[in-house]
């Protein structure tokens, strides 16, 4: 049971540095784009949807917040894919 314990602790805070490290980013460049986007429209729908996302897949976001070649990779890739 321990183990499950640990396993939800690494997965809450993955998915924090995974906000901070890689969607806010986006968000702010789209922002900045100036587009009409549903993303930007529905602004807190879409934290809630990365925030569950990055929960579940939590060991498969590591690597793009702890690597800044991996994370420049995943925010270029979701800039394009959500525009």
């Amino acid at each position: 049971m321990e183990i499950v314990y640990w396993y939800i602790l690494f997965a809450i805070t993955t998915s924090a540095t995974a906000v901070y490290e890689l969607y806010v980013p986006v968000m702010r460049a789209l922002e900045e784009a100036n587009e009409e986007n549903t993303v930007i429209e529905y602004k807190y729908i879409s934290y809630f949807v990365f925030i569950v996302f990055t929960l579940g897949l939590a060991p498969l976001m590591l690597f793009p917040c702890i690597i800044p070649s991996f994370g420049e990779r995943f925010r270029i890739a979701l800039i394009k894919s959500l525009s």
